[in-house]
């Protein structure tokens, strides 16, 4: 009888859940986050980032959070993103008393905490996934891993993935490769060029840069007079087609005005 009761109560939540996933989950529609970036007790800081993706202004818990943000954001592979997700009460209690796992708790308001994911993600093909950030550290403790556990759980009820990143899967290099691309790809700048000389500029430097030999810089100084534009024209023309994913490169290689280009394909 005990557990018919906690399977009522989880289809009750699941429910709950899933419909909370459906309301929220055009990226045109009015999001609010569970979690404010207001402050923060987490590793790093609270940050405020301008999706690329939604146009949304983002709240971010931690740097770890941040860094994972700008991962997704350029992926191209994401049409919604919805921080600081909150889970229904109604689905993680339940679970939590069925697995016997101590529910967070909110002391200040002597009620059990409303748990949330870091990120929950649209993808292009419409399913949904969600991600939690964690440094690699904090995941030697045990109440760490219940709380994860007790979200997978939860999303699970619902058929959503449940991912773990931490700042092994966030090497240096991308984080600041992508930092630097991020205002390359806001959705409020016009391209660097013109439409129809983009296409131009496209073909012309990238048929510079495949070899590895020219830095961006220098192949924009050697073609720039040909387009018509300047040549720092043609070096952020070069960056935004990497970051709008026209031209797909290494992005653990240093990428700057003054480097090279290593290209993932060679046609």
């Amino acid at each position: 009888m005990k557990n018919h009761q906690y399977t009522e109560r989880i289809a009750t939540g699941a429910a709950e859940l899933l419909a909370s996933l459906r309301e929220t989950d055009d990226p045109q529609v009015p999001y609010e986050t569970h979690l404010p970036a207001v402050r923060s007790k987490s590793h790093g800081y609270v940050h405020r980032m301008l999706g690329n993706s939604t146009g949304r202004m983002h709240h971010l818990q931690s740097r770890g959070e941040y860094h994972t943000l700008l991962v997704v954001d350029l992926s191209g592979n994401y049409r919604n993103v919805r921080e600081g997700f909150a889970l229904p009460l109604s689905i993680t209690e339940p679970i939590a008393e069925m697995k016997g796992i101590k529910h967070p708790y909110n002391r200040f308001a002597s009620e059990n905490a409303i748990m949330s994911v870091d990120f929950m993600l649209t993808g292009n093909d419409g399913n949904w996934t969600g991600i939690d950030y964690k440094p690699s550290e904090d995941l030697k403790r045990k109440r760490v891993r219940e709380k994860l556990t007790l979200a997978a759980l939860a999303l699970a009820e619902v058929g959503v993935k449940h991912v773990i990143t931490t700042d092994k899967d966030l090497p240096k290099q991308l984080v600041d490769n992508l930092r630097f691309l991020h205002s390359f790809a806001s959705p409020i700048d016009p391209p660097p060029l013109p439409s129809q000389l983009i296409e131009h500029a496209s073909a012309l430097m990238r048929s510079a840069l495949i070899d590895g030999k020219l830095s961006v810089y220098d192949a924009a100084v050697r073609h720039h007079q040909e387009l018509g534009c300047t040549a720092a024209q043609l070096v952020r023309a070069a960056f935004w087609l990497v970051a709008h994913r026209h031209w797909h490169i290494d992005l653990h290689q240093h990428v700057h005005p003054e480097k090279p280009l290593t290209f993932k394909e060679s046609t």
